[in-house]
C-alpha cells in the first residue's frame, strides 16, 4: 500500500486489476496496526489506497490458527471435517476480533478500527507483546542451541499449544486469567491429555497450516541469531496466514522474501508464491495488455 500511495501509475494498474477481477487483494487485522500506527496525513493516504482496492480480509494469525484447530480436531475424531473459509469481509474478521455479529459489524468502516490503535495509547499493549515475545524468542534461541531443546521439550510445547486451543474454543472475550484457568482444567483432565497426546503422536497437527508455517519460521529463528523484534513479529503474523492460505504474498523485504520461501519448501499444501511489488504490477500490467 505504500508503494501504491507514492506511485499513481501502479494504483492504477492495481485497482483495474480488482475491478476486472484478475486478482483480489487480501488484508489482515495487523494492517490496522501498520496503518495506525503512522501520522495522520501517511494515515489517510493508506487508507484511501485501502479503499481503492476493495479488499477481501483474513483472520488474525492466532484467531486462525484456533478456527483451524478446531475445524480439523473435531474431523480428527468424528471424520468430518467442513471446508474452512479463511478469507472473508472485514465485517467476519471485525466480529471475530470484537466478539460481536458480523451483522453489527457490518456498520463498522475500516478506518474505526485504525483510529482506536491511532490513538494515544491504542499501541501500548501490543507494544508490551512484543517486547515479551522478543525476550521470550531470545530465551529459545539460547535453549535451542545450547541442546535443551530435546524431542520431549518440542512435544510439550505443542502439548501445551493444544490445550490453549481448546480452552480459547470457550472464549467469550479477551480474559487471559480466564484462558488460564480454563487451560489448567483441561491440562488436569487425564483423558483430555491422552486425547492431546493422541491426536499428535497419529498426525492430527499435519493439516494445521498456519501452525506449521509458523513453527518452520520459529525453527528458523531458534537456530540463528537474529533477534525477533517488532517488525519481525508482524513479518511473521503476514507470512503465517499469507503463504497457508493465499495465492501471492507480495512483500518488498529481502529477509521476509528469502525467509518465506525457505519455509514454503516441502510442504503438504500449495503455499502462496512470494513475489515483489514491482513483479506484482508488471504481471497485472501483462496480462491487461
Amino acid at each position: 500500500m505504500i508503494y501504491l500511495a507514492n506511485r499513481p501509475d501502479w494504483l492504477a494498474v492495481s485497482v483495474a486489476g480488482s475491478s476486472k477481477g484478475r486478482i483480489r487483494y487480501v488484508l489482515s487485522p495487523w494492517h490496522f496496526y501498520e496503518i495506525g500506527k503512522i501520522g495522520e496525513q501517511r494515515r489517510r493516504e493508506l487508507l484511501a489506497v485501502a479503499e481503492d482496492l476493495n479488499p477481501a480480509w483474513i483472520l488474525d494469525r492466532a484467531d486462525l490458527q484456533l478456527v483451524e484447530f478446531l475445524n480439523v480436531w473435531r474431523g480428527f475424531w468424528n471424520g468430518y471435517r467442513r471446508a474452512l473459509r479463511a478469507i472473508a469481509t472485514l465485517a467476519d474478521v471485525g466480529a471475530f476480533l470484537l466478539r460481536i455479529t458480523p451483522a453489527r459489524a457490518a456498520a463498522i468502516p475500516l478506518e474505526h478500527y485504525v483510529r482506536m490503535l491511532a490513538r494515544p495509547g491504542g499501541t501500548d499493549l501490543l507494544e508490551q507483546l512484543f517486547t515479551g515475545q522478543t525476550r521470550i524468542a531470545a530465551a529459545n534461541q539460547e535453549s535451542f542451541q545450547s541442546g535443551r531443546y530435546t524431542k520431549a521439550v518440542d512435544h510439550g510445547v505443542k502439548h501445551l499449544y493444544i490445550a490453549r486451543l481448546l480452552a480459547r474454543e470457550q472464549e467469550t472475550g479477551p480474559s487471559l486469567p480466564d484462558l488460564e484457568q480454563r487451560m489448567a482444567e483441561i491440562l488436569a483432565n487425564p483423558l483430555c491429555r491422552e486425547k492431546i497426546s493422541f491426536f499428535i503422536e497419529f498426525g492430527g497437527m499435519a493439516d494445521l497450516r498456519t501452525w506449521e508455517i509458523e513453527a518452520r519460521l520459529t525453527a528458523l529463528h531458534m537456530a540463528g541469531r537474529a533477534v525477533l523484534n517488532e517488525n519481525r513479529q508482524v513479518d511473521r503474523q503476514h507470512a503465517c496466514v499469507a503463504l497457508a492460505y493465499c495465492d501471492l504474498f507480495v512483500t518488498n523485504d529481502d529477509e521476509l522474501l528469502r525467509r518465506s520461501a525457505e519455509v514454503s519448501i516441502g510442504l503438504k499444501f500449495q503455499a502462496a508464491e512470494c513475489l515483489r511489488p514491482e513483479a506484482l504490477i508488471e504481471r497485472l500490467s501483462s496480462e491487461s495488455g
